[in-house]
């Protein structure tokens, strides 16, 4: 009995390939076996449908994950309602700077700037969230507020630079990522001195 356990390269040309032979063999199967066995009573099934369970559990995962973005994008379209009501005029731009719901990523808070835009003209939106450890930041823009001047990219690194992080972006759409979200309200105010003066 022979069995090849790895292949790899040495130099240019030359292989290298490391097996087991005999007994080797033998308790390399006792090995595996035992791994199979492990992972049958983790998954609560039997050795010979691991493989029809693991299959099944990735299946529904992927149904979880569809679920939860779906929740999340119904979460971001009614939190965006509620945001829209409380747009602050600020140097003739409607400006709605809020800390959306924790653990919202960056897609969703993109998903909400962007119902945001479609609802509220002239209007300058900066989102952010605590997802884990992480702070997730998004500034948008409506096509009119570039047009006056405003760069979303800029208002992000400002925003970063406070928050504790960085990002960056285009005139009409930024995001990037902090450390500290109790600096949000200085930086939503450093903003608004920045829109202010012009």
């Amino acid at each position: 009995m022979f069995d090849i356990i790895s292949e790899s390269g040495v130099a240019a040309g030359v292989r290298r390939i490391e097996g087991v032979t005999g007994y080797g063999v033998l308790q390399k199967l006792h090995e595996a076996y035992g791994v199979v066995g492990e992972l049958a009573k983790t998954l609560k099934t039997q050795n010979k449908d691991v493989i029809e369970k693991a299959a099944s559990l990735v299946e529904e995962l992927k149904e979880s994950k569809r679920e939860i973005e779906s929740l999340k994008g119904k979460l971001a379209a009614s939190s965006s309602d509620d945001l829209a009501g409380k747009a602050e005029i600020v140097g003739k731009i409607n400006l709605i700077a809020s800390r959306a719901e924790d653990e919202l990523d960056m897609n969703s808070l993109r998903a909400m700037g962007d119902n945001l835009k479609q609802n509220v003209p002239n209007s300058l939106i900066l989102l952010v969230s605590k997802a884990g450890n992480k702070i997730n930041i998004v500034a948008m823009a409506t096509k009119d507020v570039v047009e006056k001047g405003i760069h979303c990219g800029n208002i992000i690194k400002e925003i970063t630079s406070i928050m504790g992080g960085g990002g960056g972006g285009k005139p009409d759409s930024a995001q990037g990522s902090g450390n500290d979200i109790s600096k949000a309200p200085e930086a939503f105010a450093r903003v608004k001195e920045m829109i202010a003066n012009g």
